[in-house]
């Protein structure tokens, strides 16, 4: 069984036994077992790589135009709710997995010379859902 879908049936297990089981009735209503998502419905992430061809501009410098990746898609997330103070949340996004750091070159003029200005930018390598924040950002 695959780490996360254990994580959430302990979440779930935990979550049932926790409801007092007199006087809230009402909330006892779906059993840990009816929450779990039929089939592969739990695990269906899809993250993906695609091209783009970037142009940076500096001022008084030629653009420099390169090839990198972006990451697109959509990942699971899940959140249940609790009578008590805090909700499970568990949330995942399709971010870089695996980046490389690039020197780019670029040829500038100064004062009717030309000169050459390094900069290093990020190349994305590879793209995979993994765990991020749930709460907001004010």
């Amino acid at each position: 069984m695959k780490p996360a879908v254990l994580c959430i049936l302990l979440v779930l297990v935990h979550f049932h036994s926790a409801l007092p089981q007199k006087g809230l009735k009402e909330l006892v209503t779906t059993s840990p077992s009816q929450l779990i998502m039929p089939g592969e419905d739990y695990r269906r992430d899809r993250c993906y790589k695609k091209k783009f061809r970037e142009t940076l501009y500096i001022e008084g410098c030629n653009p420099v135009f390169f090839e990198n990746n972006y990451c697109y898609g959509g990942c699971n997330s899940i959140y249940l709710p609790s009578y008590k103070k805090s909700s499970y949340k568990y949330c995942t996004a399709c971010i870089p997995s695996k980046f490389t750091k690039r020197k780019i070159v670029f040829k500038c003029m100064k004062n009717g010379m030309e000169h050459k200005l390094e900069k290093t930018v990020t190349v994305i390598e590879d793209c995979k859902c993994k765990t991020v924040s749930c709460t907001k950002k004010k």
